[in-house]
């Protein structure tokens, strides 16, 4: 990331200009929005010989404050469709580790209790993470370390209370056809995501200079024109 916005904004700090790319696409700002922005302090750092931190203050906070006049906002849930090909993949890998592993030793796949309560709580972290990716990073990451201690236990910490309150198997499957629908459920979550990567590709941190798509005028967005970019909508 840094390398392509060094040739947008040369005489800006570079973790200045990270934090403050970061923080816009956090607020889901499109890319030729963030080159505008950078533009507008690579100007003003270039004229003034200040640097963006004089000038401006914390990217962060700059940052924020360009998406909130924009009204953007950083608590929306994302579409329900950024989940699926994650918890596809998550149950492919699942069932194809139990499927192979029975139809390896000649056993049907035995589905215990804990395992269901194991996948729910994965499934349920999933959905937090993928739903409402920006307020759980501020929340893992803005905080004290142990958030992400106790967060990384949760999981094997669920998984072995588990296996002692509900030792007992809940259902048998047949090995084969289990390890086959996991394949399939993994290669299917897989061309998902990469997909939906493409997508993500799609939006670049650009220069306002550069061609922009049909339809979509995003305008500058700098420090003095920042409720001009509210009043365009990015």
């Amino acid at each position: 990331m840094s390398h392509d916005l060094a040739a947008l904004a040369p005489h800006v700090d570079a973790t200045w200009r990270d934090d403050l790319v970061v923080e816009l696409r956090l607020h889901d700002v499109p890319g030729d929005a963030i080159g505008a922005a950078l533009a507008e302090v690579e100007a003003h750092c270039l004229d003034s010989g200040q640097s963006a931190q004089e000038a401006f203050g914390d990217a962060r906070a700059y940052g924020a404050a360009l998406a909130a006049a924009a009204g953007r906002r950083d608590d929306e849930p994302v579409p329900l469709r950024t989940v699926v090909p994650a918890a596809v993949e998550t149950l492919g890998i699942v069932a194809t580790t139990s499927g192979a592993v029975a139809w390896l030793r000649g056993e049907p796949s035995e589905v215990h209790l804990a395992a269901l309560v194991v996948l729910l709580a994965v499934g349920a972290g999933m959905v937090a993470i993928t739903r409402w990716p920006t307020p759980v990073l501020r929340y893992l990451l803005e905080g004290s370390v142990w958030r992400i201690v106790l967060a990384s236990l949760l999981v094997p910490g669920t998984s072995v209370a588990a296996a002692l309150l509900a030792p007992e198997v809940a259902v048998e499957l047949p090995a084969a056809p289990l390890a086959v629908l996991g394949l399939a459920l993994l290669v299917t979550g897989t061309v998902l995501t990469l997909r939906s990567r493409a997508r993500l590709h799609q939006d670049p941190v650009r220069s306002p200079t550069a061609t922009a798509r049909p339809g979509r005028d995003r305008g500058s967005c700098g420090r003095s024109t920042s409720r001009t970019c509210g009043a365009r909508g990015w």
